[in-house]
This record gives structure tokens, sequence and C-alpha cells, in this order.
């Protein structure tokens, strides 16, 4: 009986304890970044890409196949360990293996015994993301794909990129082939300082002169942001990478008032990639606007009354966490205000509204108050970005497009959210002190077999 009751409760604090790695995990992870806003992406990271300031993150440090922005560390690893990139490589045949002909390429495809320049190969590497340049790069460098994949491996932990491990140079699937938003956006940071990557990078349009197989081939940036096709102010360079398993990653990078952001996008849909990076950067360079404008802010302490129903928000930014919603013809407490934003007392916090929304007299007796400013234009809501299964009122396109007559409601997701972030600590600290109370019996258990076994020596 002893013995099974012993088993018993090993069992069920091992079991506890399994139950309480992840679930202590999901809360801090949760709570390690600042909060962005909802895209169909399942993993994002938003970065200062000169101070290193996390802007915003979802599933920052959760593992997602990168697919092909991987050729950002190959190309990286390839100019460190190049000294004269005029060097001509050859395409050997291992340099095709495992690639199939619907795999991302040059155009026309480069052909077995084929040579060019190690520079030629890095564009055809970059530009439009040739899975088979990765290749025999990788084997100009170190002699074989394993060796060079060890070499990025290193180089990624030397950067801080510890929670990745490469195993392919060109992105194609492998399940121990892994890397999360935060990594990446290490890495793309790190790139970006080597100039001669930061001029392949930026590239839209360039030739690779003829070979001893193939006449000129003319390469375009994938990217449609680098390349124009996609209007995202200040973006200048970037990676695309798409597989069955990874869906669509992305990384960009832009420049808007000497500033720069880096974005990071893991798993996100064919449909919606371009646009979930676009509301990031926004969202991203609006952090840093809020930062440097605070000093702007006129206080006040007047009564303000909502002229509708209007959604409260976070920060100074319409693609900030919405917190609540105003009340028509309710009055509020006005704390500060610059250009279009006002901040109130909301609840328990002072939070953000659009002031074209707000108005300074009384519906009820028609009362002015002292402060005679002219009401501001209101702020344009962005277009909506939540995922299918989040509530909203507008439709949402690839360009994020949207009525913008009607307003989102995504309030009752946004509370779920909260609310299951509750719950996980409420579960955390149940599945804690239960298995702190087994682990007490067991001690007590083992104590008292202990001492029982002493008595019968006796």
């Amino acid at each position: 009986m002893k013995k099974r009751t012993y088993a018993l409760l090993t069992f069920c604090w091992v079991l506890l304890l399994c139950l309480i790695m992840p679930a202590a995990g999901q809360a801090w992870a949760d709570e390690a970044y600042p909060e962005g806003p909802q895209v169909y992406a399942e993993g994002y990271f938003v970065m200062d890409a000169d101070t290193g300031e996390v802007l915003a993150a979802k599933n920052g440090d959760e593992r997602f196949y990168p697919a092909s922005i991987t050729k950002v560390l190959t190309a990286l690893v390839v100019l460190e360990n190049c000294d004269n990139l005029n060097d001509r490589l050859t395409f050997s045949k291992t340099a095709f293996t495992g690639i199939d002909s619907h795999s991302s390429s040059m155009n026309p495809v480069p052909a077995e015994g084929e040579t060019m320049t190690v520079k030629d190969a890095l564009y055809g590497l970059i530009l439009p993301s040739c899975n088979a340049s990765a290749n025999a790069l990788a084997e100009y460098v170190s002699g074989s794909i394993e060796d060079f994949a060890g070499l990025m491996n290193k180089r990624a932990k030397e950067i801080g990129a510890v929670n990745s491990n490469f195993v392919t140079v060109n992105g194609l699937h492998n399940d121990n082939h892994y890397s999360t938003p935060h990594d990446m956006a290490l890495i793309f940071q790190e790139a970006l300082k080597n100039k001669e990557f930061l001029k392949i990078d930026t590239t839209v349009n360039y030739t690779v002169p003829a070979t001893n197989k193939c006449g000129e081939r003319q390469l375009q940036m994938s990217h449609q942001m680098v390349n124009g096709q996609y209007e995202c102010e200040g973006v200048y360079a970037g990676k695309t990478g798409r597989t069955n398993e990874a869906q669509r990653t992305l990384l960009t990078v832009a420049e808007r008032n000497g500033r720069r952001v880096i974005t990071v996008i893991m798993k996100s849909n064919e449909n919606q990639y371009y646009n979930d990076t676009k509301v990031l950067m926004d969202y991203g360079f609006g952090r840093i606007q809020q930062t440097a404008d605070e000093y702007k802010w006129t206080e006040c302490n007047d009564k303000v009354w909502a002229t509708g129903q209007v959604n409260v928000r976070e920060l100074d930014n319409p693609y900030s966490t919405i917190k609540g919603c105003l009340t028509a013809g309710q009055s509020y407490e006005r704390i500060a205000k610059y250009q279009n934003w006002a901040k109130i007392r909301f609840g328990d916090g002072e939070y953000y509204v659009s002031a074209g929304f707000l108005s300074l007299t009384d519906p009820a007796t028609g009362k002015v108050t002292l402060d005679t400013e002219p009401a501001r234009e209101p702020v344009t809501e962005p277009a909506p970005t939540t995922a299918p299964e989040i509530s909203g009122t507008e439709a949402v396109t690839q360009n994020g497009g949207a009525d913008s007559s009607r307003e989102r409601t995504t309030q009752a997701s946004e509370k779920a959210e909260s609310g299951s972030q509750v719950w996980i600590w409420v579960l955390l600290v149940v599945l804690i002190v239960v298995c702190l109370c087994c682990g007490a019996a067991l001690v007590s258990m083992v104590i008292h077999d202990r001492r029982n076994r002493r008595g019968r020596r006796r």
C-alpha cells in the first residue's frame, strides 16, 4: 500500500511540474516584451535598429521555421569569411541536393559546373533568393554545407541569437532548422552593419554577367516593399521567405526622420504578410515618435464630453491597444493635450483618445468650458489587422484598405486576451501550491519510511 501511495505521489508531482513549466513560460513570455497591434502573423518582433529597444513583440522567443530569411545569416557569414568577392566559385552537383524545380532561383537556373564570382552568387542569394547559390557559397567557404552551418550557428550565438539552430544554409525545411523573431531581428541588425551586405540588400535590379554556361541574367529584388511594388514609407532593405511549413516570413528595415526600425514577421499568411509588416512598421515608428514628443504635451485639468463612441487607447497611436470605449454624452477628465490627441482619466488609468471626438460643451446645459481651443480633426483609425477569428466590422484587404465610416470593434477580443492572462497566473499559482503539497507529502513519507527501517534494524 505504501509503495503504491509513494508511486502515485511521485507521478502526481512529476505531472504537476510538467504542467507548471509551460504555464510559467507562457505567463512570463507574454510579459517579456511590450504588446503591439494584432496582425495575422503568429510571431513578430519590432525593434529600434539603432538602440536595440524592443518596440513590440508577439511570441518573440518562440521557435518558428525561418525559411529563406535564413539567407541573411548565410550572406553575412560568407562576407565575413571571403577576402575577395571576385573569386570564382563552381556550382557542384551537391549544390542542387534537395532543391526541386519549383525552388527559388535565378533565371535561368544555374547549371552543374557553372562558375561565377562570389559577388554575383551573393546577389543571386539575396535578390531572387536562389537556393543553389546558398549551397554553392557554403561549399566555397567551408567545403561542405554541414561545416558552413556550423559557422552559422557559431556566428548566431556571438550575435546573441541563442534560441536558433541552423541546419540548412538556404532555409529549405528541416525539422531541426528553426529560429525566433527576436533572434532574426538581432541577426538582421548585425547584417545591416556590414557595408557590402547593405549594398546588396538595398539593390533593386542587378545584372549577372555571362558565365561559362549562360548569358547575362537580370535579377530583381523579391521584397516588394524594397522594389516599390508595395508602398511602405522609408523601407530600403529586407528579405523574403516562404515554405509550406514556415508559411510567409519577412525581414524589413525602414528609416523615417533619421530613425530606423526593424520588423520581423514569422508564420504569416500568403495574403497579409506585407500588410502585417506595414502595420507593425507604422506602430514602431509611432512608439519612437511618442517618446520624442512626450515633452510637447500641454497639461490641462478640465472636463470634456464624448461626442460619440470612440476607442480609448493605451498610447497616442491609432494602432495601440484598445483599453475601452467612451460613451457618447458622458463627461471625462482631460489631463493633457497634444495635436489631435487628448490624455484622459479612464477607469483606473490614464489613456489616450482622438481629440476630434471630444467636446468642450456640456450637451445638457450648453455651457462651454474655459478652454476655447478649436476641435481637432479625428484621428483616422487604421484598417483592422486581426485574424479571422477576431471580431471586427471592417473588411481587411492586402493593402490594408477598409470602409473608414465604420469603426472596428475589437474590445471583446482584447478583454478575452486580458482575461486569459489572469487565468494563466491563477492556474500557475494553484499548480505550484499543489506541487508543493505533493512534494511535502513525498518527503514526509520518505523520512517516515527511513525511521521505520532503522527501528526494524535495532
